[in-house]
């Protein structure tokens, strides 16, 4: 009998789940149509569009939502136009403080009243994070996938792969479905691509970051790197050691000093280490603006708030993941 219910709600999830992935393939085509209309250059980035491109096929994985890059001077716009069509924008905080947030280069997440969750980024990873991907080039390089007869555009494959990698490292690797994406997509990839990617990673101080999702992709499936990047890897004694702590620690809950720690290490540059400890030490957060609501003439005060919230939290000995303070 326990078989029995065990195997009904496996079906029952499988079945949410290509219900999810149904709806959601729906909605990414009339996202895009409306950002087209409205002159707003997009791009899409995981979900059911990316498994298409790696499979050919919808996907049946969850997804909980639409993920989108778009330019950051098109921010404005698009919170208007969201919000014109019934969505929620959020963090649900004052517009100086949105406007605060969105220089950040943070996401915003829109919900609408049925459900679709939109996760806009204007960027691979938040500022504090001090990369510089050549963003510039990319858009030249974003082109129309045939996605069941309607287009969505898509990245490039060696911009795919370096943004998957940079997005696992900054989530430390913790879903599995991360890797089998990096795999599949580094599987696809000739030498040229491959070296395109590493030419890009360079550029943006994320080469390490590659390596590191490269190599544990193909650890997860037991296969050998790709030479050009195996050669890299060897040369790279700080992204073995990466890989190897990142393979022991498996789905361990981590707190927020061992998540920036991870960060730091990872980050190829000096100049990008020193602007991720200074943001992380001066730049409000949301759990900052909700926690202290000062008057416009004061909001000059939200850079020492930063420092006495971590301070507090460190001499309470709180190192637990906070969304707010991990971000």
């Amino acid at each position: 009998m326990s078989e029995g219910l065990e195997s009904a709600t496996t079906d029952s999830r499988g079945d949410q789940a290509r219900d999810r992935s149904l709806f959601l393939s729906a909605n990414v085509v009339q996202l895009f149509t409306l950002f087209r209309a409205h002159g707003i250059p997009a791009a899409s980035i995981k979900g059911p569009v990316l498994e298409f491109q790696l499979s050919g096929e919808r996907s049946a994985r969850p997804s909980a939502d639409l993920d989108v890059l778009i330019l950051p001077e098109d921010v404005p716009r698009v919170i208007n136009l969201m919000r014109a069509e019934g969505f929620s924008c959020h963090p649900n905080v004052d517009e100086l403080a949105l406007r605060s947030y969105v220089s950040s280069g943070r996401d915003l997440v829109f919900q609408s009243e049925g459900g679709l969750i939109v996760d806009v980024k204007c960027g691979f990873v938040p500022r504090y994070f001090g990369l510089s991907y050549p963003m510039a080039g990319l858009w030249e390089r974003v082109s129309d996938l045939d996605y069941y007869g309607s287009h969505v555009p898509v990245l490039a494959v060696a911009d795919n792969l370096n943004f998957l990698c940079i997005h696992g490292c900054k989530h430390l690797w913790t879903q599995a479905r991360w890797l089998s994406d990096v795999g599949t997509l580094t599987s696809l990839c000739d030498e040229q691509t491959l070296c395109d990617a590493v030419v890009w990673a360079r550029e943006a101080g994320s080469l390490r970051m590659l390596l590191i999702g490269v190599r544990m992709s193909c650890l997860s499936v037991g296969v050998a790197m790709p030479v050009p990047l195996q050669r890299l890897y060897e040369l790279d004694n700080g992204a073995q050691a990466l890989v190897d702590e990142l393979i022991e620690m498996g789905n361990d809950v981590v707190g927020m000093r061992q998540i920036s720690m991870f960060h730091l290490r990872m980050l190829d540059r000096l100049r990008s280490r020193v602007s991720y400890v200074c943001c992380q030490v001066m730049e409000p957060t949301v759990g900052d603006w909700r926690a202290f609501r000062f008057p416009v003439g004061l909001r000059w005060l939200y850079v020492f708030i930063r420092p006495v919230r971590i301070l507090a939290k460190l001499v309470r000995g709180r190192f637990s993941p906070s969304p707010e303070l991990a971000r």
